[in-house]
C-alpha cells in the first residue's frame, strides 16, 4: 500500500474533509516479494466515502484508481504509470472552471489538468529540490504527510484486524 499514500493525500485534497476510518484488503498474487503488490482501501469521510484501488503487478505498468462519492458529487480519476487519465467529475451545483472556453460545470466533466497534476512525481521532484536549494519553504509541510500516513497504516491494521479502523 506505499503506493496508496500518493491517492490517499490526493483524495483528501478533493474532499478537505478528514478520513473518519479505513476498511482495506490487500495481498501479494504475483510479484516475488513480501510486501503486498495489491491492495482496496475503502476510506469514510463524514458525509461520503473514497475507494483507492493501486497494484505494482497489473499488466503494463503501475496502476491505480481513485473514487470519491459524496453528497455534491463525485470524482474519479485513474492513472498508469505515472500519469494520470481525465479525471470524471459530475456536479449537480457546479464547481468552477472546467476548460477553456466552458461555462458549464454541472453534471459529468473532465476538467483540464494542469502540467502538477499530469506529472506530479517530476514537478514534486523539482519542487523538492529547489527548496533544497533555494531554502524555500515547501508548499506541503509534514504535517499533510502524516496526516496520509495515518491512513495508510489504518489500513495496514485494518487488513491485520479484518475490520474498518476508526481515526
Amino acid at each position: 500500500m506505499g503506493l496508496a499514500i500518493h491517492y490517499v493525500d490526493l483524495l483528501r485534497w478533493y474532499t478537505n474533509k478528514k478520513v473518519e476510518s479505513v476498511y482495506a484488503e490487500m495481498g501479494t498474487f504475483e510479484k516475488d516479494t513480501k510486501l503486498e503488490d495489491n491492495g482496496m482501501m475503502l476510506l469514510r469521510y463524514e458525509r461520503g466515502i473514497g475507494n483507492i484501488t493501486v497494484s505494482w503487478s497489473a499488466k503494463g505498468e503501475i496502476s491505480a484508481r481513485v473514487e470519491v462519492f459524496g453528497t455534491e458529487g463525485s470524482i474519479i480519476s485513474s492513472g498508469h504509470g505515472h500519469t494520470f487519465s481525465p479525471t470524471l467529475v459530475f456536479s449537480d451545483k457546479g464547481y468552477g472552471y472546467v476548460a477553456e472556453k466552458t461555462e458549464l460545470s454541472r453534471g459529468w466533466t473532465f476538467p483540464v489538468h494542469s502540467k502538477i497534476e499530469q506529472l506530479p512525481y517530476t514537478e514534486e521532484t523539482k519542487h523538492f529540490v529547489e527548496c533544497m536549494l533555494e531554502d524555500k519553504k515547501p508548499l506541503v509541510d509534514g504535517e499533510e504527510g502524516k496526516r496520509d500516513l495515518e491512513v495508510v497504516l489504518a489500513a495496514y491494521e485494518s487488513v491485520r484486524e479484518g475490520r474498518p479502523i476508526k481515526l
